[in-house]
């Protein structure tokens, strides 16, 4: 088993619960990661309607030890979104820039859903 850092990416906000990588097998990973990228496919209510909420980007990094190569502080420190320049407001993913640092023998899977 390898230890995952699980890092959801939307334009304005990172998650991640770094104690959960002593628990989960490969398989549960998985499933973990194709939740997290589907999470908001058919899901509506009264207080958000349909197409409101969507996950754009999922970073995924998988680890190649138990305690993980980095802390889960340097791993999201690697990952930055920023406002362009020519925008004054942000109304849609695309007027940020979301990129993500490279770490030394630690690449992130990274899922584009825009």
């Amino acid at each position: 088993n390898g230890s995952y850092t699980i890092s959801g990416e939307t334009a304005y906000a990172k998650s991640s619960e770094p104690d959960i990588t002593k628990t989960i097998t490969d398989e549960d990973a998985e499933i973990i990661k194709e939740t997290l990228r589907t999470l908001f496919e058919n899901d509506s209510s009264s207080a958000r309607p349909d197409g409101s909420m969507e996950v754009v980007r999922l970073y995924w990094w998988r680890h190649n030890c138990k305690n993980g190569q980095y802390s889960s502080a340097k791993v999201h420190r690697c990952l930055h979104v920023e406002l362009k320049e020519s925008v004054a407001q942000a109304h849609r993913v695309e007027d940020y820039n979301i990129t993500c640092d490279t770490l030394n023998g630690l690449t992130p899977e990274v899922y584009d859903e825009y």
